[in-house]
This record gives structure tokens, sequence and C-alpha cells, in this order.
């Protein structure tokens, strides 16, 4: 059985992972040889320290509730949530709730 060429496509993806982090092990099952690879994850940096009203603040905007619709919910005012908010983006180093949504 002849071996089938590489294809770039799937060498590519292996570009995003990081140094170390892939270990790939070769064996031979009769005529065939296998390979196993495994991927050790690499831990997050861990998260800014958040009180209890920002966890649930963030809790909320996950499940995807708009600013007034938390402030409503949380019972207060709209004023309130959009300062906890930005203390939420500055403590996570981000300007949009697509970021910070993108790095939780």
């Amino acid at each position: 059985m002849k071996a089938r060429p590489r294809t770039p496509g799937k060498t590519a993806a292996l570009a995003l992972v990081p140094p170390g982090a892939l270990e790939a092990e070769t064996f031979m099952l009769g005529c065939l040889e296998l390979v196993v690879l495994r991927y050790q994850s690499v831990p997050k940096t861990s998260a800014p320290s958040l009180t209890p009203a920002e966890q649930h603040v963030v809790e909320l905007l996950i499940r995807g509730l708009r600013t007034k619709d938390i402030a409503a919910l949380r019972g207060t005012s709209l004023h309130t949530v959009s300062n906890q908010l930005a203390t939420i983006y500055r403590k996570f180093d981000v300007s949009t709730r697509q970021e910070l949504l993108a790095k939780l």
C-alpha cells in the first residue's frame, strides 16, 4: 500500500497549535502504521477578579440579554449596569461586548 501525500489543508490547521502542545506517537499494527496524536491544552490566563454583581452581569451577557434587560432583571438602573459593564470591559481589556464574549 502506497503512502498518501500530505495535503496542505490538513497541515495548515496544525500551525494554530501552540508549540509543545501536540505529541505524536506512531506504532505498527500488522502492516498498518498508526499515528496517535495527543493534544495538551494550554490553560488560559486567569480571569480578572469580578465582584458578585459583575459576575452576574457577565452571566446575563452570555445569555444574550441587552443592557436594559439586565438592569430590569437585576432591579438596578440602566446607568448602574452601564457602569458595571465599563468596569468589566476595563478589567478584561476590551472595548466591546463581542470582544468580551470572545475572551470568556
